[in-house]
């Protein structure tokens, strides 16, 4: 579970990346699949949507990572 301020750090960022992913895993010091696991669940708390999430990187990385 995510703190408040982490959440509003990593929404911030998301605003302003091309690539949230990369951002949030270099900033919350974790790894690309953290960070995925991150969007997902501001996501499901209707934090963020898809097409602020909308880029290609993102997606793909999601697909790639719901296989494993």
């Amino acid at each position: 579970k995510m703190k408040k301020e982490t959440e509003n750090k990593v929404i911030k960022l998301i605003r302003n990346k091309e690539k949230p992913t990369t951002a949030i895993a270099s900033i919350l010091g974790r790894n690309y699949y953290d960070a995925i696991k991150i969007l997902e669940e501001l996501e499901e708390k209707n934090k963020i949507t898809k097409i602020t999430l909308g880029h290609y990187t993102f997606w793909k990385a999601k697909k790639k990572y719901q296989k494993n």
